[in-house]
């Protein structure tokens, strides 16, 4: 048996289905376009990261455990992503050969994913640069022909062909709460119970008419979970077998693997933990915090569900990080009665946060992916080391993993459930919304917040010629620019949902465009109109119905804003192709993409996704031309 070095010959037959010379992957799982192409985007290296200074990635360690449906789930976890890996199958001996460029390791055995059933042994071995990782199966086993490959923020999963039985269910309560590592972690990225494969749609389906959630009669939005007065019980109070920690589906309208999901795939579940990490401590270090980032406020408030002490619960921890309380709100008043056919109307009533509500969604995602006047993410903080965060409301939604179950074809199951465009639009309106109101608000130092700008406008290499020879800057040259982003991509959608006030939106959107660079008017003055258009819109937005015909007229409005992309418009470029791809799903999911050519729509968005990996190396031509590409592809 050759080893893991000796691999890298491939002396043996490729997978029968691979022309020669040609690198075996497999099949894209539900979603790829968004779950692989935009965690490049999404979670990508930020500026100054170990990917800008060379250091390797590093492979922390093999995990394998079986999905609710019997296959086995193998992930290779690494400390961020690695795009280039590659996948594919030798038959003599019968093995599978996962290569990781960029990706070094001290591990030389990994014993716990060898499996009874399919797994012999495991090999890992360094090539240069790039690590080999070999899964030499049992004779006479399964094998892996139809494994699935999906890359993911941190590593890449594979799933194996399906076994026999189902994963066994976690039935202590008490077992969960003493030792919560103790649950076998399924890969990241798992298929949605009932969701059809991203452009597999055969026939048109009839999707359920959409009426906008409602809240309760004279009920306003309520406050976000860290504001409500409920008290937070903490996960342990949800993480029973007979509640939210089954190892297996219940065939009722909740899964009942809520827990499992979210401990095992969700990055919530590891907020905290990385408050523990050098670039948290190096973040920090720079702002001058008097305390470490695990006891700090200002770090507890996002990653973790920072509720006041009075509003522990006896089983609360903070080191659960962003558990089930910090999005659907202190369980203090409803976890008593919502298992025994209480409806949502009353869980709300009890304190449930209404998630199903895409405004209050937004509201509630955004309070930390964009922040607030006491979740600030500014300037500052983004100065000393953290992340820049890009966000989009539906496409987030998505690439997290679902403890939600969808029908079977794909189509809604509630009425109360929004499409995903809807979600999109309005997602978009809360975002614009909440960047006109930091532009309003009176800084207390002496400069404009500048994480309200494009970073691009001052960001940029002086002595570069590019970056001068963009005359389209509504400010003028050397004035930083609102990032408008949101604010530009919603037109489209307003042009679709409510096109009577298109107008008056374009004309009210011209001031912040320029606002900077008109003498004697702040940019809160020029704000303030268009946000109380937007308030205006909002309810409309999230009421909208998407028809096929509205979705490729908003397509048509993008596909031409896009044809004038410069080198400052990179956030631009990122929503437009985040917003280019849930209309696609919604299209799809209508049935409407029957005619196109399906693979080359997806090596296309593939293409457009990995010109937006990295802002250092936008090139604006190359991404409007791949946008074109993608336009052409959809005729």
């Amino acid at each position: 048996m050759p080893s893991a070095f000796e691999e890298d010959n491939l002396s043996g037959q490729r997978h029968a289905s691979t022309p020669p010379g040609m690198r075996a992957t497999s099949a894209p799982r539900a979603g790829r376009l968004l779950v692989a192409g935009l965690a490049l985007i999404l979670l990508g290296a930020p500026f100054g990261s170990r990917a800008e200074t060379g250091e390797a990635t590093r492979l922390l360690e093999l995990e394998r455990a079986s999905d609710v449906d019997g296959s086995t789930l193998l992930r290779l976890v690494t400390d961020r992503p690695v795009p280039e890996a590659v996948a594919f199958v030798l038959l003599d001996p019968p093995r599978l050969v996962v290569d990781l460029p960029g990706v070094q390791s001290r591990l030389d055995e990994a014993g716990s994913v060898v499996d009874p059933d399919s797994i012999e042994r495991v090999r890992i071995g360094q090539h240069g640069s790039k690590l080999r990782v070999v899964f030499d199966a049992h004779e006479g086993g399964p094998g892996f022909e139809g494994f699935e490959k999906t890359l993911l923020p941190n590593g890449v999963a594979i799933t194996l062909p399906l076994r026999d039985s189902p994963a066994p269910a976690v039935d202590d309560r008490s077992a969960v709460e003493k030792e919560r590592k103790d649950v076998p972690p399924p890969a990241v990225e798992k298929k949605r119970k009932g969701v059809p494969p991203r452009f597999a749609v055969t026939a048109p389906v009839e999707a359920v008419p959409y009426s906008p959630p409602v809240l309760p009669a004279g009920m306003p939005l309520p406050p976000l979970p860290d504001q409500a007065a409920p008290t937070h019980l903490g996960v342990a109070s949800c993480a029973g077998a007979p509640c939210h920690g089954s190892g297996v589906d219940r065939d009722t309208d909740v899964l009942q693997t809520e827990y499992i999901i979210w401990r095992s795939q969700d990055r919530h579940s590891v907020a905290y933990s990385a408050l523990y990490n050098e670039q948290s401590k190096t973040i920090a270090k720079n702002l001058n915090l008097a305390r470490l980032p695990h006891e700090e406020k200002l770090c507890l408030d996002c990653h973790a569900d920072n509720v006041r002490p009075a509003l522990r619960g006896e089983r609360f921890s903070i080191e659960d990080g962003v558990g089930c309380e910090a999005c659907h709100g202190g369980g203090e008043k409803y976890v008593a009665g919502h298992d025994y056919m209480q409806t949502n109307e009353m869980n709300v009533r009890q304190g449930m946060y209404p998630t199903d509500d895409p405004v209050a969604r937004a509201e509630l995602c955004l309070s930390c992916h964009f922040g607030t006047a006491d979740k600030p993410l500014g300037h500052r903080l983004i100065g000393a080391g953290h992340p820049r965060l890009t966000f989009e409301l539906q496409t987030f939604t998505f690439i997290q993993p679902a403890h939600f179950r969808y029908s079977r074809d794909g189509t809604r199951t509630d009425p109360r459930s929004a499409d995903g465009a809807t979600v999109w639009a309005a997602g978009q309106a809360v975002a614009g919304r909440k960047l006109l109101d930091q532009l309003i608000e009176k800084p207390s130092h002496g400069w404009p917040e500048f994480a309200s700008y494009n970073c691009f406008n001052c960001h940029q290499e002086v002595d570069a010629d590019s970056w001068r020879s963009d005359t389209r800057l509504a400010q003028g040259a050397g004035i930083p620019g609102v990032n408008t982003a949101n604010l530009e991509i919603l037109q489209y959608a307003i042009a679709g949902a409510t096109p009577d006030g298109l107008e008056d939106y374009r004309n009210g959107l011209a001031a912040p465009r320029g606002a900077a660079s008109q003498p004697g008017r702040g940019v809160g003055d020029a704000a303030r109109g268009l946000r109380e258009q937007v308030q205006e819109l909002t309810p409309r937005l999230a009421a909208w119905s998407v028809t096929p015909e509205a979705a490729r007229d908003v397509l048509r409005g993008i596909f031409g804003s896009v044809s004038n992309l410069g080198v400052h418009d990179f956030l631009y470029a990122e929503q437009a192709v985040m917003a280019l791809q849930v209309l696609i799903d919604q299209l799809d999911a209508l049935g409407a993409l029957q005619k196109i050519d399906r693979s080359m729509l997806r090596e296309r968005m593939d293409a457009l996704l990995a010109s937006l990996a990295n802002p250092r190396r936008f090139e604006a031509s190359r991404t409007r031309r791949l946008f074109r590409d993608v336009e052409k592809t959809l005729r």
